[in-house]
């Protein structure tokens, strides 16, 4: 994935609608965590982590040619707790580090003595104002020597654009920049380095923080080491590998089962017809769905906006007969590389669908929590007529503040249950239902008049894990 690609994708992240209940019980909200990580397993996600491993290979085969090809610059510190090295290559900067193993580390912590207009602290060491929530200054990390060690004694930053280097807060700091900022409201950095006291401070600026607040704020940072801590011992280094070796383990068991589904692909037959019920054997979620119709509209005039679950990310996109306005969309190829950007019209799919509840695992509210989202998954046609994930993918020009179509999810549901606070922000596309219940009801899709791909659609309750394959709705065959 390309670094504006990234950035975007943690702009969504921070706007991502968390439709879930409030479960108390400890393994329910852990196989409702599963089922929200593993959802809408988008082809993009199944390729990139297909192709995880290769690209650590490539990236350190890549890392060990910058070493021995490139101009260093080494800034040694007398007597300090390290000494670094700077390599800068192409739009990548590496940091490298010599430790002296005779100093002992230290565990510190920042306190701001300016933050910008309307600041305050939100969260640990994250800041931002109440109107603009998530988008502000965190000190991400203050790095020691121990940690340091842990990390292979190096870290990277990629896809830079600019690395201006200079002094705050009597530290020598990096002001770390990306390509085209404003366009794909990309973050920006700032890394300051004490060698003298033994740590490397990350300061993380949104992009709607300014440059010049992010170094005030850098500036005013009163740095103080609370306690001493010891470098990881040879039992622990052990430990930690042993558990790093299991986790590539089993990530390389995954991508191995992943890309033979890919492979397989899925057949016609696969796919969940129009009218017939879907059902997955061991679904967390005891309930089958059923698509009944699709139809594509232009406006939105005859729905009750209350249905929508944020109606704001929705009314700057209509006009005043409710239909939609054109937006500005990239699509880029595996490699994170732009092949075409243009405006292109958009309109509404309205999905009638019904969910039968055929069983729950105890009577309380939670117990009967149901889901009746779904996502819209793009796959492409191969010569032998089954589908399979595309590589390629699209996205809106990230300054449009667009989300209409973000994760392919449904921005509408005709009978939500939760209307207020909490339960409406984590749970408005979810009803209790009781046994053998059945509810028919509407989501409403955004989706783009030029596609010609195959959608196809995943319910929240049939999620499935990603190397398994998936419930598809055929949604093909309906009439404007």
């Amino acid at each position: 994935m390309n670094k504006n690609k990234r950035d975007y994708d943690i702009k969504k992240g921070l706007k991502k609608h968390i439709t879930i209940p409030e479960i108390v019980n400890e393994q329910v909200e852990s196989a409702y965590q599963t089922i929200r990580e593993q959802n809408c397993f988008t082809a993009k996600e199944k390729k990139s982590a297909v192709r995880k491993s290769m690209m650590q290979k490539l990236i350190g085969s890549a890392a060990a040619m910058v070493l021995l090809s490139t101009t260093t610059l080494a800034v040694l510190a007398a007597n300090g707790f390290f000494s670094k090295e700077v390599i800068e290559k192409g739009d990548t900067i590496t940091y490298k580090f010599d430790l002296d193993y005779e100093l002992k580390p230290g565990v510190f912590e920042a306190v701001p003595t300016y933050l910008p207009e309307g600041f305050k602290e939100q969260e640990e060491d994250k800041y931002w104002p109440d109107s603009d929530w998530g988008h502000g200054i965190t000190v991400m990390a203050i790095i020691n020597t121990a940690d340091l060690e842990i990390m292979d004694r190096q870290f990277s930053q990629e896809g830079v654009d600019n690395v201006e280097k200079t002094t705050l807060n009597g530290m020598e700091a990096h002001l770390i920049t990306f390509p085209e900022a404003e366009k794909y409201r990309s973050p920006k950095y700032i890394y300051l380095f004490n060698p003298e006291e033994g740590y490397v401070l990350q300061i993380f600026g949104d992009y709607s923080v300014s440059m010049e607040e992010l170094k005030k704020f850098a500036d005013g940072l009163e740095v103080t080491r609370v306690e001493d801590t010891d470098f990881e011992s040879a039992r622990e280094k052990e430990a930690r590998e042993s558990e790093k070796a299991a986790d590539e383990q089993a990530m390389t068991e995954l991508e191995q089962n992943m890309a033979e589904l890919i492979e397989t692909g899925i057949q016609d037959d696969q796919l969940i017809k129009m009218g017939e019920e879907g059902k997955m054997d061991d679904t967390f979620m005891n309930a089958v769905y059923t698509v009944e119709s699709v139809e594509y509209t232009d406006s939105i005039a005859n729905y009750d906006i209350n249905g929508f679950y944020d109606y704001t990310e929705v009314e700057p996109w209509l006009n005043e007969d409710k239909t939609l306005k054109p937006y500005i969309r990239q699509h880029f190829d595996e490699q994170g590389n732009l092949l075409e950007e243009k405006e292109v019209e958009q309109e509404f799919m309205v999905v009638k669908a019904k969910a039968k509840k055929y069983g729950n695992r105890g009577t309380s509210e939670e117990d009967k929590m149901t889901p009746l989202d779904a996502c819209l998954v793009r796959l492409e046609t191969r010569e032998d007529g089954s589908y399979t994930w595309p590589e390629d993918y699209y996205q809106a020009v990230p300054n449009q503040d667009y989300y209409l179509q973000s994760d392919g999810r449904c921005i509408y549901m005709d009978k939500p249950q939760y209307l207020e606070g909490d339960k409406r922000a984590h749970s408005f596309f979810w009803r209790t239902m009781e046994s053998e219940e059945e509810l028919e009801y509407t989501i409403i899709f955004v989706v783009d008049k030029d596609r010609e791909d195959l959608l196809v659609l995943d319910f929240n309750g049939l999620a499935t894990s990603a190397a398994d394959m998936p419930a598809y709705f055929d949604i093909r065959g309906t009439v404007k």
